[in-house]
Parts: C-alpha cells; sequence; structure tokens
C-alpha cells in the first residue's frame, strides 16, 4: 500500500541486506518488498550514511528515521 512506512525492526533487517546485495532487484527477491520500496530505503539510507560502519541499533535506528523520514501524505479524495 503506498505511503506506507515499514516497522523499524523490518527495516534493520532490510538495510542488512542491501548492505550485503548491491542489487534493489536481489534485495527485492529475497524480502518480498517491491523493488521501488528497496531503492527507496536505499537512497534514504545512503543520505543518511547507514550503509558504511557499524550497524545502528534498532532504537537508534527507529529515532533516526522518525527525525528524517518524511511522513506519508494523508490519503486524498
Amino acid at each position: 500500500m503506498p505511503g506506507r512506512r515499514l516497522p523499524t525492526v523490518d527495516i534493520h533487517t532490510l538495510l542488512l541486506q542491501i548492505r550485503s546485495h548491491p542489487s534493489d532487484r536481489a534485495v527485492s527477491r529475497m524480502s518480498g518488498l517491491d523493488r521501488r520500496t528497496v531503492h527507496t530505503y536505499r537512497k534514504w539510507a545512503q543520505e543518511q550514511n547507514l550503509l558504511q560502519g557499524p550497524v545502528l541499533s534498532i532504537e537508534e535506528l527507529h529515532a533516526r528515521r522518525e527525525q528524517t523520514f518524511a511522513d506519508p501524505l494523508p490519503p486524498q479524495n
């Protein structure tokens, strides 16, 4: 469903998969997520420098997501 965010635990798992696989298509096949969703989270992770260095804890990742990830738009009639 468009405009919905993944739970933080799922984002943490997705980031681990993105770190180990350079292809959005490969991550999409593994995770069952749409390729465009994987691309969106890869782009956000690159902007936040989350693909290098130590992996953030789930609590730190949640705080970062709340600070930086845009809220989804409300449904339009």
